[in-house]
């Protein structure tokens, strides 16, 4: 009787830790494409003002190439975490 009440202690815990923590993984995937979307209107907005020719191309190149080495770098520390994250999960 004991180990019974001590397991559904422990099931009981287990569920209300993956619940919780699956709100967080929806809140943090949640600003995870606002991030994205912000950053892919920004990219046309830029293209937008290029294409109107309102700003420089030189100006569109640093930025542009700037954008492009945060969005590898973003890439490379976002994708371990999205595959490693479920692999760790208890849930």
């Amino acid at each position: 009787m004991e180990s019974r009440m001590a397991k559904m202690k422990y099931t009981s815990f287990a569920v209300a830790s993956c619940h919780r923590r699956g709100w967080f993984d929806f809140f943090d995937f949640f600003d995870f494409m606002v991030f994205m979307v912000f950053i892919v209107a920004q990219d046309f907005f830029l293209f937008l003002l290029w294409y109107l020719k309102l700003l420089p191309t030189s100006i569109i190149n640093f930025i542009t190439s700037t954008i492009t080495i945060f969005m590898i770098t973003l890439i490379t520390l976002i994708i371990p975490v999205i595959l490693i994250a479920p692999a760790v999960s208890v849930c």
